[in-house]
């Protein structure tokens, strides 16, 4: 065979001092893949023979290319094709087929369209089969060796990395199905051998073991259904398995219980979902644990966060259990100290503190379970309520809080989300058939807690017993108290207020007000703003903060109320004196959160808003005209954080802001159906709207003009600093309008920016310049006609017949949209009657009955009729001078990007020389291209001389990052491969054959390799532990550095992960 028969096959070999050899090996592997392929189908081997033949044919291909003939390549090509076909084919041999067709296929050049057609059905079909999988055949195949995984790896990255793959098929465990049903059985040894991950030492494993866990929880129903297996006949061997593991589940929550008490710093769970049994289990192991001790404050709301889970699932014998000893406990606190340290010095006791914040998540349960508790909540409350240190009378605010909350709210009393029932015996339900089903929601029937007559008595008497007494105390003795009495009672008044809130009757009257009407902006409301305006210029910070919020809340909940502060932040803005520097930077809101605490705060945050409220956004014209110039030219821009601040405006002005029309019209279409959609208007209406009309356009107008007139102003002034010309061009930029002409002086400045020093400015210049250029292109004349009277202006309807049927494609009637055998009009007049259609597909299925289309006749400037604004651009293009500047500075922004061929380099090259030498060379191209057209030879070969295929086939590897990086990828597809014993033999071998090579860098790659290997093959390579260690530890003392270090890293990971023992020889050599 000569090799002019073969695809394109391997460049390099050629180049071999055994050349011929290699040729003859190539027919002979590509022979006996062949064979082996057929082999394997024909007898039904897809597995391991397609696979392995399969790899050999890629590996075949990476090192002879396409060592074959045409026709065997669309062979290989329509063969894997037809495994495609294969119903049940597996996503491995689809993964194989898909990339070999992909090698097969990527040289498009070597098969033409006329030699293969593929049917896109079979592709279709995997694409869809894939895109909708849900892995349930294959997501548990691996189960059972992660334990051994889970058990002896001490690396915490691979430990984090199972229980995530684990965490995603969680359902595929725990749910029965005909494809998946053995999960079920792992699933109590899979819990017992995660709760190692809970780790104090390591958070992120930590809370991947208990994402894990909560993913599991929330499929199942965590119930000991063991005795189900005498007492139901119905079951499997798999389901009788999995019964007798149920008994599991109470080791399990003790074990994960003392998990929790011994790292409950940062560990806080959620129990739902238990059995009585289970659920005293749990409430006792807590008990003993609360009993008797207290923790510091660090961990207080993460200990409250477990005793609200347990209040959430089940509220009765929670509150049976802990409520009497947590309130037992209190009072005894409360009998042993010195009461005038806490109710007069506030002295901090934290232990009260402690069972404080027990008592105020267990008064967070149902309402009607309270009433049970009635009177021991009042005793705590009354010997508590008079405590003055602040993080005692908070909780215990918080706590009278929850309490009005419980009794009044109306919430469910059941979360859970199953609707059978776990009482039940199991002859009648049987829990483990339910785990991973999904829940249908319209069967739920949710119940709700409503208050009862008991409950609002309850609340009536605590509101008497405690809320009055305190707003007595303030009447009466505001001024004898301290001040941390004060604040006592104020906020214990506050949370009771927010708690009875659901309790105040709705006002009827105000209510359909609100709800039917708009909310005018009363004189009130006036009052309101301005105040808050005036604290959030307050020169404490934390009131400034406060302040802002609620501002922006008024000024967001009424439209256009900004405009009623914005005087005062001008007049603030427009301020000379530098002492007031503190109040400039106070009015305004830090868009980003996380730096509202540190920058200084003032009028420009103001303007800056926060994420749900910009003031620039939503001003007038008249308005912007004031205010837009002050931001460029504030007295204060010496300072670091105003200029940070303005840069932040005008970033959020480029980001939301939205250049109002100034001229908007409707016309008459819109009229009628406004008429139609209510009904006409009075004529003296209509004329009085288009005054109003009228008068506000004239303001717009006015006021966008002055607006871009002081801007202009500020940009030309001599002592101002680039950085605030900057900002002003800016915002020129943003506040352009299409449709009023902008000013001659403007433009004047802008086109005389572009040859400007500074980048940003040309920038910014060549931007406006672009925008005012499309206003000023004249505007397309367009016309409509039919295609036979397209055809007649082009002298064609006699040549051709309009077919009106359906027919995509090239036909006779549509040819004459393409380039073929277009003919250049000559005259000006052929030119305007040509018909250009810029629409194309127009006429490719069928034709319109009308076209519209774009005349080629249009009005063009001349210098007697063109515009200034035209005239200025026209007169600064046509002077040679600013051309030649405007080259020389754009050429300063331009980095250097190849050398052309036949070049010359030069320091300082001139502009005239290299447009010359272009145009030459230009010519020569453009006349060699009109002499052989490209279009004319498609169909044609031309033939080249070796030395340039020779340099085309060197181009097409040597610039193919694929080849480049193929060894290093397949060195680690090969290591991080699961190997079966036999492969693993041949592969140390061949590593101790590599190893003595004389070249270092293998010695490098063989000690990498192992790396990777040995982790990928932990188990089953553990009887070659002591070849492996001896080929590492013999890299500790080679002579080349890179392979003593890479040894040394290997070696250290190998004891880490305990595959090789350190012993005493190790020590001593």
């Amino acid at each position: 065979m000569h090799d002019r028969e073969l695809q394109k096959p391997n460049f390099y070999n050629q180049y071999l001092p055994f050349n011929e050899s290699i040729k003859l090996q190539g027919f002979k592997i590509f022979d006996e893949i062949r064979e082996n392929l057929s082999r394997t189908i024909q007898l039904n081997e897809l597995h391991p023979g397609f696979s392995f033949w399969s790899k050999e044919l890629q590996r075949f291909i990476y090192l002879y290319r396409f060592y074959f003939t045409k026709i065997d390549h669309l062979k290989l090509i329509n063969f894997y094709l037809s495994i495609l076909s294969i119903t049940d084919l597996h996503y491995t041999n689809v993964e194989i087929c898909c990339n070999l067709l992909s090698d097969l296929l990527r040289k498009t050049h070597l098969i033409t369209r006329d030699d293969l057609i593929i049917d896109w059905h079979k592709l279709y079909r995997w694409v869809k089969i894939i895109q909708n999988n849900h892995d349930e055949n294959y997501g548990l195949v691996t189960l059972s060796n992660f334990f051994s995984s889970i058990d002896n790896i001490t690396e915490p990255y691979r430990f984090t990395s199972i229980l995530k793959c684990l965490t995603y098929v969680a359902r595929q465990i725990v749910q029965q199905t005909s494809s998946c049903y053995h999960g079920q059985i792992y699933l109590l040894p899979l819990l017992m051998s995660v709760l190692p991950g809970i780790d104090l030492n390591d958070s992120e494993k930590t809370l991947t073991t208990l994402k894990f866990l909560n993913t599991i929880f929330s499929l199942i129903v965590c119930i000991d259904c063991s005795s189900a297996v005498d007492i139901r006949n119905d079951l499997t061997d798999i389901e009788k398995q999995v019964c007798l593991s149920t008994n599991q589940f109470e080791s399990f929550i003790m074990a994960f219980l003392n998990q929790v008490f011994r790292i409950i710093e940062i560990l806080s769970t959620d129990i739902s979902d238990d059995t009585l049994i289970i659920d005293d289990l749990i409430q006792e192991k807590i008990r003993i644990f609360l009993s008797g001790t207290y923790i510091s404050p660090r961990v207080r709301g993460l200990v409250s966060a477990l005793i609200r889970a347990m209040v959430g699932g089940n509220p009765i014998e929670t509150l049976r259990c802990f409520l009497p000893q947590t309130c037992e406990s209190i009072e005894k606190i409360m009998n042993n100290i010195n009461t005038k340290d806490l109710f007069m010095n506030g002295t901090e006791n934290l232990e009260l503190i402690w069972y404080l914040s027990i008592f105020s998540e267990l008064i967070h349960a149902r309402g009607d379970i309270l009433l049970d508790y009635k009177r021991i909540i009042m005793t705590v409350f009354h010997r508590c309520i008079p405590i003055i240190h602040k993080d005692s009378c908070r909780i215990m605010a918080k706590t009278a809080r929850n309490l009005l909350d419980s009794l009044s709210d109306i919430y469910p009393i059941e979360y859970r989300l199953t609707i059978e029932n776990v009482d039940e015996s199991f002859i009648k339900f049987l829990p483990i058939r339910i785990w991973g089903q999904p829940v249908n929601f319209d069967q739920n029937q949710v119940q709700y807690h409503i208050p009862n007559a008991n409950e609002i008595d309850f609340i009536c008497e605590f509101v008497d017993t405690f809320l009055y007494p305190e707003l007595t105390l303030l009447n009466e003795k505001s001024l004898e108290l301290s001040n941390h009495e004060r604040l006592r009672s104020l906020t214990f008044i506050y949370h009771i207020a927010l708690g009875c809130l659901r309790m105040v009757p709705c006002i009827k009257s105000e209510y359909e007000f609100v709800l039917y009407n708009l909310k005018p902006f009363t004189e009130v409301d006036k009052q309101i703003v301005d105040k808050l305006f005036e604290l959030s210029i307050n020169r404490y910070s934390e009131v400034r903060r406060i302040a802002q919020e609620e501002l922006f809340s008024v000024l967001n909940l009424y439209t256009f109320s900004c405009n009623t502060i914005i005087d005062r932040i001008i007049e603030i803005l427009n301020t000379k004196n530098e002492a007031d520097h503190d109040q400039v930077k106070v009015g305004s809101y830090l868009l980003n959160l996380f730096t509202i605490f540190t920058v200084s705060q003032g009028c420009l945050y103001i303007l800056l808003g926060n994420d749900s409220f910009f003031l620039l956004k939503n001003i007038t014209w008249a308005k912007m005209e004031k205010l837009w110039p002050l931001i460029p030219s504030i007295n204060h821009t010496e300072k670091l954080t105003i200029q940070n601040l303005i840069q932040q405006i005008s970033r959020k002005i480029k980001k939301e802001f939205i250049t109002k029309g100034i001229i908007q019209n409707t016309n008459e279409e819109s009229i009628r159906t406004a008429v139609a959609l209510w009904r006409p208007l009075e004529s003296n209406e209509i004329q009085a709207g288009y005054q109003v009309h009228e008068e506000q356009y004239r303001i717009n107008i006015e006021s966008y003009n002055n607006l871009m007139e002081k801007l202009y102003l500020f940009l030309i002034r001599n002592t101002v600093t680039w950085k605030q010309q900057q900002i002003a061009m800016l915002l020129m930029t943003y506040a352009f309008e299409k449709h009023i002409p902008i000013l001659n002086c403007c433009i004047q400045t802008f086109v005389d920016l572009l040859i400007h020093d500074n980048i940003e400015f040309r920038k910014l210049a060549v931007n406006i310049i672009a925008g005012v250029c499309r206003l000023q292109k004249p505007k397309l004349v367009y016309e409509e006609k039919s295609l036979n009277e397209i055809f007649q202006n082009n002298g064609q309807l006699s040549t051709i017949n309009i077919n009106d049927e359906h027919h995509p494609g090239d036909r006779v009637d549509n040819v004459w949209l393409t380039i073929d055998g277009y003919v250049p009009p000559k005259t000006q007049i052929e030119w305007e009657q040509t018909c250009f259609l810029d629409k194309s597909f127009h006429g490719f299925n069928t034709w319109p009955k009308i076209i519209k289309y774009a005349i080629n006749k249009r009005e063009c400037y001349s210098r007697t009729n063109m515009s200034e604004q035209v005239a200025i651009l026209y007169n600064q293009f046509i002077d040679g001078n600013f051309v030649k500047r405007m080259i020389r500075v754009l050429s300063l922004s331009l980095s250097f990007d190849l050398t052309l061929p036949r070049g010359n380099m030069a320091r300082q090259p001139s502009v005239d020389q290299y447009i010359d030498e272009i145009r030459e060379q230009l010519l020569q191209v453009i006349e060699i291209y009109e002499k052989t057209p490209p279009i004319s030879i498609s169909d044609k070969s031309i033939e080249i001389d070796s030395e340039f295929r020779q340099m085309l086939d060197f181009i097409d590897t040597a610039n193919n990052d694929l080849i480049k990086w193929n060894l290093i990828e397949s060195r680690l597809c090969v290591g991080m491969a699961y190997l079966n014993a036999h492969f693993l033999e041949a592969l140390i071998q061949q590593l101790e054959n590599v190893y003595v090579s004389s070249t270092w860098h293998a010695r490098q790659a063989v000690i990498e390799f192992i790396q990777t290997m040995i982790f990928s093959n932990f188990f089953n390579a553990r009887s070659y532990a002591n070849r492996i260690h001896n080929l590492v530890f013999k890299s500790l003392v080679d002579e080349q550095l890179e392979v003593r270090i890479i040894a040394s890293k290997t070696l250290s990971g190998l004891y880490q992960c305990g595959y090789i023992p350190v012993t005493d020889e190790d020590l001593v050599g």
